[in-house]
């Protein structure tokens, strides 16, 4: 049987949405496979245009380019496989994609134009032409989508993100990119402490080199960074992280070397066996990082929600706050105003060596406390103070669960009930029949009406 599709496949290719940051990346790829030290790219409106310094493309192996699913390697391919991705890429973003390449061979052109091949009924473009070379011109491949369709247009900061980011291992060894005239600067890795520096050994020659630590400043760039020869294929991922909380708190570089299988588009490894191993391996490795970034994002969490009950508490019950008034100076200001007056050296005596200020309290009428034991405190433990004090314990099931919610308002408003049944039991424990105290409970929950409470708790 002749499986071939018909050419009006190519229309289905035509409608789909252009992925710019991936025709980048890929016409990048092709030109590192190709031994380019140097890629220079032109983004304009009507047309992305792609120049390198590689060793260029025989004449045999360029029908690949416009050949979905053909894959003609390189003597230093090194990551293409499938031959997918530029092609499909560049049908979805251009009407038209052409080629100049000086291999060893000479200089070739070829085009393709997609519309007159799904008119022809045909798979078949024109043959390359020879292009006219001097002697000693250098090798290289300039690539060019144009005909662009309409899209949305593409910031270029956001592409010179993502390539920074994809070929940070390309831009270390000295290669590099530029585009619209503008070189794509290495991005620093963030600072890290509690570092985990390892190697690994597989089958087959197969390595991987690890850095890990947990951020010292916040960053935009954490969690794991697994690369592949010159690119990064799983960029700011969860990879071998598990199930733990936390993990924007740390960053890592798994670097590989050796014969992995990765996926079409380079953004994955394609055997499962290979990545469970490593996997593995790398959650052994990061699992002391692993639980210092959990315990710190768990306190944090833990921190917000109770901020968010203290919001909630109704007002007899709030923590005093200290009311700022709309006409205080800044003291810089207040300084200046009190400059030149006339200070009598006992009363300034008196304010230096007199009583310290009291500080005003910042527990309130009620302190809510999540440090509990279930042993000591079941749901929740009770102190009589001053100021009377709930202690919900973190080991409860119940607690538990509602501090591993997602939404900290939902965790907060069930929180309060507990928190509210508890008070109000122990205030008046032994005066109040059950249905007086359910009410009284109800009654202090609504108290202060001008909190959201969640959709699920309105």
């Amino acid at each position: 049987m002749d499986i071939t599709p018909r050419v009006h496949l190519l229309r289905t290719w035509e409608r789909q949405k252009p992925n710019y940051p991936l025709l980048f990346c890929e016409a990048v790829d092709n030109a590192f496979d190709a031994s380019a030290t140097r890629i220079r790219i032109i983004h304009r409106s009507d047309k992305i245009q792609f120049e390198d310094d590689g060793i260029g493309i025989k004449k045999e192996i360029i029908p690949a380019l416009f050949t979905p699913g053909r894959h003609e390697p390189l003597t230093s391919t090194r990551l293409g496989q499938f031959g997918i991705g530029i092609t499909s890429q560049a049908i979805a973003a251009g009407r038209k994609l052409e080629v100049e390449t000086i291999s060893n061979q000479g200089g070739l052109s070829a085009e393709a134009e997609w519309a007159k091949i799904i008119r022809s009924g045909d798979w078949r473009i024109d043959d390359a032409l020879f292009i006219p070379t001097v002697v000693g011109q250098h090798s290289g491949t300039t690539l060019t989508v144009s005909g662009l369709r309409p899209s949305r247009p593409i910031p270029t900061e956001k592409i010179i993100s993502e390539l920074a980011d994809r070929f940070h291992p390309a831009l270390l060894e000295g290669r590099s990119i530029i585009l619209n005239g503008m070189p794509i600067a290495i991005v620093a890795d963030p600072r890290i402490k509690d570092i985990v520096e390892k190697e690994f050994v597989f089958d087959d020659s197969r390595n991987a080199r690890l850095r890990a630590g947990i951020l010292i400043d916040t960053s935009k760039r954490n969690r794991v960074h697994v690369s592949y020869h010159h690119r990064v294929i799983r960029p700011a991922d969860s990879f071998a992280c598990g199930e733990y909380g936390g993990i924007m708190k740390m960053f890592a570089r798994l670097h590989l070397t050796g014969p992995w299988n990765v996926t079409p588009y380079k953004d994955d490894l394609a055997d499962d066996d290979e990545r469970s191993e490593l996997e593995e391996l790398v959650h052994e490795a990061i699992k002391p990082i692993l639980e210092k970034c959990q315990a710190a994002s768990f306190d944090a969490k833990i921190a917000g929600i109770k901020d968010l009950i203290v919001a909630m508490l109704p007002p007899h019950l709030a923590p005093t706050r200290p009311q700022k008034s709309k006409k205080e100076k800044s003291v810089a200001e207040k300084r200046k105003r009190e400059k030149g007056k006339e200070i009598d050296p006992l009363k300034a005596k008196d304010q230096q060596d007199g009583p310290a200020r009291t500080p005003r309290s910042k527990s309130g009428p009620l302190k809510i406390d999540i440090e509990g034991k279930t042993e000591e405190d079941g749901i929740a433990g009770f102190r009589k103070g001053p100021p009377p004090r709930i202690n919900l314990p973190p080991d409860n099931p119940l607690i538990a669960t509602l501090l591993r919610s997602r939404d900290n308002k939902v965790a907060a408003s069930g929180l309060l009930g507990i928190i509210m049944c508890v008070y109000e039991h122990h205030r008046r424990e032994g005066e109040l029949p059950i249905d007086h105290f359910g009410k009284q409970v109800a009654d202090l929950l609504l108290v202060n009406p001008d909190v959201d409470l969640p959709g699920e708790l309105a």
